[in-house]
């Protein structure tokens, strides 16, 4: 940042403040760090050495599990009868009911698509 040119104060005649000190000039050093020797004490604190990644399980890093294929989530809307609904929505209540944790309605709808899926793959299976 270029600095201004100083006001000739005996000229004019002015009495100004103070030039308040830039405070950039104390964080930025004028001077490179000085070259330490490796390990050695940096701020008198200790440099400590940085554990190398060994396995406890007796695998090599290359040897990882498989990644578990995610199910990517759609929204798709499907028409059902107003007494399935029903049905669906009683079924929660009575779940909550029961002192069980709470299932949404899109959570059995999906179960009950997997439990057809299953069913259908075994009866074409057998043919």
């Amino acid at each position: 940042m270029p600095k201004r040119a100083s006001l000739d104060t005996d000229q004019f005649k002015v009495a100004l403040p103070p030039q308040p000190r830039d405070p950039l000039d104390s964080l930025i050093p004028t001077s490179p760090p000085p070259v330490t020797e490796p390990g050695a004490r940096v701020n008198n604190f200790e440099a400590k050495s940085v554990r190398p990644y060994v396995r406890t399980d007796g695998r090599t890093p290359l040897e990882l599990p498989p990644i578990k294929q995610q199910r990517v989530r759609i929204r798709h809307p499907f028409n059902i009868f107003a007494d399935q609904l029903a049905d669906l929505r009683t079924l929660e209540v009575e779940r909550v009911r029961a002192g069980k944790k709470k299932k949404t309605l899109a959570a059995m709808v999906t179960t009950a698509i997997d439990d057809y899926l299953k069913k259908q793959k075994k009866l074409l299976n057998r043919s």
